[in-house]
């Protein structure tokens, strides 16, 4: 099986720390999803853009995420908008080189 990348864009209409709060608690829901191997939260409060880094031990596991109720919190979340899911192939060989942590 080979290790799938998942990124998930959402704009938020948050003040950051609420915001941050918010995603700090989902964090433990996201942290169980089976097939993680990890995950990056980043954001942008000047534009109020977030993004999530995954990588999925499986294209399965992700699909299955996206399908998961931790998703839908967040695609029902009033303060969150244009919700924009990715699944990338991951060049293993060079991410390697450049020290990506995918063998965790």
């Amino acid at each position: 099986m080979s290790k799938k990348a998942l990124q998930i864009e959402v704009e938020y209409q948050l003040p950051l720390g609420e915001f941050k709060a918010a995603m700090k608690m989902a964090a433990e829901a996201v942290a169980v999803q089976p097939g993680l191997v990890w995950k990056a939260w980043v954001y942008d409060d000047h534009e109020k853009h977030a993004s999530g880094w995954y990588v999925f031990d499986s294209l399965e596991t992700a699909h299955a995420y996206l399908q998961s109720e931790v998703v839908s919190s967040f695609q029902a979340h009033p303060a969150m908008s244009n919700f924009s899911p990715k699944i990338f192939d991951i060049d293993e060989d060079a991410s390697a080189i450049t020290r990506a942590p995918l063998s965790l």
